[in-house]
């Protein structure tokens, strides 16, 4: 589906957050983290939320053990409508929670816009939890974009039969 987090919000997370984002902006064919965070700009309050409560602990947890914790996100992304976090390294009760909670907020948060008034998860080709006003505009575009397509066009010949030379976009 394709749908990313804005380049500058994901860079706060990672400038804010650098222990917990190691493998953001790596090979994502070897890291999954190199793919960004895969879901929309309206989680990102839930995400640094998520963040900032394991980065203290962990600091907490460092500080009075004056040992190094392993902890970083591997993947952060949509699924299924909601919220999806996967780590590795050192997990306890507190980081369980962090991450279970935001799994559970991301359903009730519009994933384009972070708005928490009338959103439900909607099938829209694809599982996804949207405000009214999100999803409206999304079937608008979605509309649009099934009138303007030309069907059986053969790009390798580079051919269009009668039928498709002449086509209209309606709005």
């Amino acid at each position: 589906r394709g749908l990313n987090m804005k380049q500058e919000l994901e860079k706060t997370l990672v400038t804010r957050f650098p222990q917990l984002y190691q493998d953001y902006g790596k090979n994502a064919l070897q890291y999954p983290m190199g793919w960004g965070f895969q879901c929309g700009d309206g989680w990102f309050g839930i995400i640094y939320t998520m963040s900032r409560r394991i980065a203290d602990h962990i600091e907490a947890l460092e500080k009075s053990s004056k040992k190094k914790i392993d902890f970083k996100f591997t993947t952060i992304k949509e699924k299924y409508g909601t919220l999806r976090a996967y780590y590795e390294g050192f997990c306890d009760d507190i980081i369980e929670t962090a991450v279970d909670q935001a799994e559970i907020l991301s359903n009730f948060w519009c994933e384009l816009c972070g708005d928490v008034v009338d959103v439900t998860t909607r099938d829209t080709g694809y599982i996804q939890t949207l405000c009214d006003k999100c999803f409206n505009v999304k079937r608008q575009i979605k509309t649009v974009t099934k009138s303007c397509t030309l069907n059986h066009v053969d790009l390798t010949k580079n051919k269009l039969n009668k039928k498709q030379r002449h086509y209209s976009c309606r709005k």
